[in-house]
């Protein structure tokens, strides 16, 4: 291994060498992959849902093929997608709702961009391509962000942690200004009082069990 004071010391022609060989170096360690069958081809496109020549390089980690193994096993690129998805331009998916993208990951508690493509490679019938996602709210974080307005009890605990930041029980303009939407907690309660009222009683049964420890 080369120090940096070995690479002062070089020439100029020796330093752009040394920067030639560890360009082919890491150039070798991207294509040093393991050979691989069509079978096996088709299986891990179908593990990352890899829909476009684009997303090979985007989701592939090291050892991950790349798109010439797609070409050489299979001709044009065209072949292997419709052999990992066949008829996918037949059966088109439907677009799903917005709401029903957020009972998604609020019932089964799907948090992560990563959680998000194991279950829909495992459950493809029950859960959303990511293109939806992408139309809908540009990245993963747009869904996540309105799933929580959607969810009670995320909403509720998003308040609390406000009230105990403030200091006092929350505005209207406070929960806007901390980007709190409380229209769907609102739609479970009477009035923003009654949830108060409620949040109040769970706070004192709190410090009670609290105490009583």
């Amino acid at each position: 291994m080369v120090t940096s004071r070995e690479i002062l010391n070089m020439t100029d022609n020796a330093r752009r060498k040394l920067r030639i060989k560890r360009r082919r170096i890491r150039r070798q360690r991207k294509f040093d992959r393991p050979s691989r069958t069509p079978e096996e081809l088709i299986q891990w496109l179908r593990d990352n849902d890899v829909r476009s020549v684009r997303e090979i390089e985007k989701k592939r980690v090291d050892g991950d093929p790349i798109y010439p193994d797609f070409r050489k096993a299979f001709g044009r690129w065209s072949v292997a997608k419709e052999k990992a998805f066949p008829n996918s331009r037949e059966q088109k998916e439907p677009s799903p709702s917005p709401e029903y993208l957020a009972k998604v990951m609020i019932q089964l508690k799907v948090w992560t961009r990563k959680e998000y493509r194991k279950l829909r490679t495992a459950h493809p019938d029950i859960i959303p391509s990511e293109y939806h996602v992408r139309k809908k709210w540009g990245t993963f974080a747009g869904l996540k962000a309105f799933a929580r307005r959607e969810s009670i009890v995320a909403t509720l605990e998003d308040y609390r942690t406000l009230r105990r930041r403030l200091g006092k029980t929350p505005t209207k303009l406070d929960c806007k200004k901390a980007d709190i939407d409380l229209s769907a907690a609102l739609r479970h309660f009477r009035s923003k009082k009654e949830m108060d009222r409620l949040l109040d009683s769970v706070e004192d049964l709190h410090e009670k069990a609290t105490r009583d420890n």
